[in-house]
C-alpha cells in the first residue's frame, strides 16, 4: 500500500506540544473496508490508527505527495463504504492504541514489541487503556490551571501590598485612641492588616487590655455613711455603692425606733411610721451626697413598711415634704418584717451621680 514507509510526527496528552517521529510498518485489514496501520516510534513504541488518523499525522512526502492524495480519495472511499458498525468497533480500538501511546510515555507503562509475544485481545485493552488516557490527561490540566491560579493570586498579592500597608497606616492614624496622641492601646502595637495573623493577634490584646482598664477604674467603691453615727450607734447601717455615674444604697432603717402596739391610737401610729421615715430620708440624703449624688438625682426608691396599710400614707407625708415635686423618683411599696418589732420603716434607692463628681 502506499502508505507503507512513511513518516509521521504526532502529539500524545501529557506531553504538551512535541511530536513524536514514526514510520508506517505494516497494515492489516481485520474486515473487508477497515484497515489498521501499524506505527513504530523512534522511542520503541508502537500503535495502531485508522486512515482516517493517519492522514492526519503523516508528514509530507516529496516523492509520493501525488500518491498519498489519491490515496486519501481511494481510501475514504473502502472506508464510506464499510458498514456502520465496522467502523465504530475500529474507531473504538485506533482510540485505545492511542491511549495505549500515552501511557507508554510514563514509567512502567511502555508498550514495547517483542518477538514471538501473542498480540492481546484488543476488546479487552479497550476501556481501561482509553479510561487511563482520560484520566492521565484530565490531571495534568486540573495541575497546570492550579499552579497558573497560585502564580497569579502571588503576582497579585505582591502588587496590591504596598498599597494595602499605606492604607492602613492612614486609618491607623485617624482612629487613634482617645487621649493618646496617635499611639494604639498598651501591647497593641501598630494596628496591624487584618489578614495578618500576628497583627490581629496583637490588636485584640491591646482591646482586651483597654477593656480591662476602664473596667478597673469602675469597680465599686464601697462607702459607709457615717462612719461617727456608726460608731456611736450600731443600729445605723447606711451603704452606697457607686458604679460608675449610679449608686445605689443598701436598705436604710431608722437608727431608733419605738414599739407601737397594734391597739394603738390610728394618730400615735401615724406619728411614729413619719418620724422613722423622715430618720430614714434624712439618712438616704446624706448618702447620696457622700456619694456625689444627691436626693434630685433619684431614679428608683423602694419603701418597705410593717404594716403596708398603716405606714403607706405617713411615709407619703413625711416623703412629699422630703423631695422636691419636680424630681420624684419611680416608687415601690412592699410590706415586709423589717428584723425587729419596732422598725416600722426601711429604705433602699437608686440615684443618678453627676458627670463632674466621678471619674
Amino acid at each position: 500500500m502506499e502508505y507503507m514507509g512513511r513518516t509521521v510526527a504526532k502529539s500524545f496528552p501529557g506531553y504538551g506540544r512535541k511530536k513524536f517521529k514514526g514510520t508506517v510498518t505494516s497494515v492489516v485489514e481485520p474486515e473487508p473496508g477497515v484497515h489498521f496501520f501499524n506505527i513504530e516510534y523512534e522511542d520503541g513504541d508502537e500503535e495502531e490508527v485508522e486512515l482516517y488518523e493517519l492522514e492526519r499525522i503523516l508528514l509530507p512526502d516529496a516523492e509520493g505527495d501525488s500518491k498519498a492524495a489519491g490515496g486519501k480519495s481511494s481510501s475514504a472511499a473502502a472506508q464510506g463504504g464499510s458498514s456502520r458498525r465496522n467502523d465504530t468497533a475500529a474507531k473504538g480500538g485506533g482510540k485505545a492504541q492511542r491511549g495505549g501511546k500515552a501511557a507508554g510515555k510514563g514509567e512502567g507503562r511502555k508498550r514495547k514489541k517483542s518477538p514471538g509475544s501473542p498480540e492481546p485481545a484488543r476488546g479487552a485493552e479497550q476501556p481501561a487503556a482509553e479510561a487511563a488516557a482520560d484520566a492521565d490527561e484530565e490531571e495534568e490540566e486540573a495541575a497546570a490551571a492550579v499552579q497558573e491560579a497560585m502564580q497569579q493570586d502571588g503576582e497579585e498579592q505582591q502588587a496590591t501590598e504596598p498599597l494595602l500597608r499605606e492604607e492602613e497606616e492612614g486609618e491607623a492614624e485617624h482612629h487613634a485612641w482617645p487621649g493618646s496622641a496617635a499611639t494604639p492601646p498598651a501591647g497593641g502595637g501598630p494596628l496591624a492588616s487584618p489578614s495578618s495573623e500576628r497583627g490581629l493577634t496583637a490588636q485584640l490584646r491591646g482591646i482586651a487590655d483597654e477593656v480591662a482598664t476602664r473596667s478597673k477604674e469602675l469597680e465599686l467603691n464601697i462607702a459607709r455613711y457615717p462612719a461617727a453615727q456608726q460608731a456611736e450607734d450600731p443600729a445605723l447601717r447606711s451603704r452606697v455603692v457607686t458604679c460608675g455615674s449610679v449608686c445605689y444604697t443598701s436598705a436604710l432603717r431608722p437608727a431608733g425606733g419605738r414599739l407601737v402596739p397594734d391597739d394603738a391610737p390610728e394618730e400615735e401610729q401615724f406619728d411614729e411610721y413619719k418620724a422613722q421615715a423622715t430618720d430614714v430620708l434624712t439618712q438616704l440624703e446624706a448618702a447620696l451626697r457622700e456619694a456625689g449624688s444627691s436626693k434630685d438625682c433619684l431614679l428608683a426608691v423602694t419603701v418597705l413598711l410593717k404594716d403596708l396599710p398603716v405606714g403607706r400614707k405617713p411615709f407619703a407625708a413625711a416623703f412629699n415634704q422630703w423631695v422636691d415635686a419636680k424630681a420624684l423618683p419611680a416608687m415601690t411599696l412592699l410590706e415586709s418584717y423589717l428584723g425587729r418589732d419596732e422598725i416600722l420603716v426601711s429604705v433602699a434607692a437608686t440615684a443618678a451621680v453627676p458627670s463632674t463628681n466621678f471619674a
